[in-house]
């Protein structure tokens, strides 16, 4: 599941939802990044 919040129209916080698996053992993150769009539209 991805969660998206726009801080302001050229800064979004993107939080996703994982699930690591591994034989015998399984955990869950929910990494957050933060994610900016420069002057130049990169």
């Amino acid at each position: 599941m991805v969660h998206v919040l726009f801080v302001r129209p050229d800064v979004a916080a993107v939080k996703v939802r994982q699930r690591y698996l591994c034989p015998g053992e399984e955990s869950e993150g929910a990494p957050l990044q933060v994610v900016s769009k420069q002057a130049d539209g990169c």
